[in-house]
């Protein structure tokens, strides 16, 4: 079932938790984890197939993220399953 479709132009948020650091002292491993969340505007759909896609990826215009020579503005790639707002612009 689909909620929402997204497309480019749309502004999204996505959340997720990287691992940060581990430690093995005492008796059971720790990890800290580190959440990330981007909010901008969608600017590419990447996937391998137009219409039965198996890999998605979307890219978020983020101020941390990688210069885009295309559209001339720093992008981030997000997973879609880890998109949890979408609105039209």
């Amino acid at each position: 079932m689909i909620d929402v479709y997204i497309t480019k132009g749309d502004i999204i948020t996505a959340r997720w938790y990287e691992a940060d650091n581990s430690s093995l002292a005492g008796v059971q491993m720790k990890t800290g984890l580190r959440e990330i969340v981007v909010r901008g505007v969608l600017r590419h759909i990447h996937a391998d197939h137009p219409t039965r896609h198996t890999a998605c990826r979307l890219f978020v215009e983020a101020d941390d993220g990688l210069w885009c020579e295309r559209c001339g503005c720093y992008e981030r790639m997000v997973d879609p399953k880890h998109v949890i707002d979408a609105e039209k612009a």
